[in-house]
């Protein structure tokens, strides 16, 4: 997903495979957006964030990288 920097972002998630994730959001220098969680199969999660800074957003599950992630990529507004 592309947006522009200091857009309001809704992340919403829905976990459909796995039984036990365990889910966070880092911003382009690596700092924690939406703390390391707990997030199980069945469960949707919704999170709320601004995006203040340009760079790519990393979305990932520690115990399913690499295969479960995801990026916001930011440009300048």
């Amino acid at each position: 997903m592309t947006v522009q920097q200091n857009d309001s972002i809704m992340l919403s998630v829905f976990i459909a495979n796995g039984d036990h994730h365990e889910v966070e959001l880092t911003d382009p220098d690596g700092e924690s957006i939406i703390a390391k969680a707990a997030w199980d199969r069945g469960r949707e999660y919704t999170a709320f964030f601004q995006t203040r800074k340009v760079g790519t957003y990393r979305l990932e599950c520690a115990v399913h990288r690499p295969s479960m992630s995801a990026e916001i990529v930011v440009l300048p507004r």
